[in-house]
């Protein structure tokens, strides 16, 4: 036994199992943090808008129909994004932003269909492409320097500052008027 892991030679088998078990935790993982994403964001929406009600949590998204809906939108972004990485790489850059902006255009957009949603993320993703990539690579390095000059605890409290750009670009072209669905109308500047 103890030849095998002094051995130079790799071991597939143990890689094969180890992405076998690893898979399948990940995608559970994903689907959680879409869930939770899309509450945060149905949040920030009633803190912005100044309603009253209390009708938002973060627990109320995880039901039946929302759960089955992030499973396949959690699949289809990672089929996505692997024809993306078998593609050179390159793509990849291309294929981040508009899968990055699917969150919130499922939040605010729940009756959509998955194949919708994909469409929706990718009109509005590449019409508003350097907007979101630049307000996302900001957000992110301020707040990883923020919650590191915290002592590194703060940056539980400044990871949120990342989605909230993605939350006004919606608000911006989108809007909450009508979230049926997304035409070439709604994605102009104003």
């Amino acid at each position: 036994a103890f030849e095998t892991l002094n051995s130079n030679e790799p071991n597939y088998g143990a890689v094969v199992i180890t992405y076998l078990i690893l898979l399948p935790i990940l995608f559970i993982a994903s689907v959680f943090v879409s869930l939770l994403n899309i509450a945060f964001y149905n949040i920030i929406r009633q803190v912005d808008l100044e309603e009253t009600s209390s009708s938002v949590s973060f627990g109320m998204f995880f039901k039946a129909k929302f759960i089955v809906k992030a499973s396949v939108i959690s699949f289809l972004s990672f089929l996505i994004s692997i024809v993306a990485v078998l593609a050179c790489y390159l793509p990849v850059f291309y294929v981040i932003v508009p899968l990055t902006i699917l969150i919130p255009i499922f939040a605010f957009n729940t009756e959509l269909s998955s194949k919708d949603l994909i469409k929706a993320c990718f009109k509005l993703g590449t019409k508003k492409w350097f907007i979101i990539f630049g307000l996302t690579i900001i957000s992110g390095l301020l707040a990883e320097i923020v919650g590191l000059l915290l002592c590194g605890i703060g940056l539980f409290f400044t990871i949120s500052f990342v989605y909230l750009p993605l939350y006004y670009v919606y608000k911006g072209t989108v809007g909450f008027e009508n979230e049926i669905g997304i035409s070439d109308d709604d994605v102009s500047v104003e």
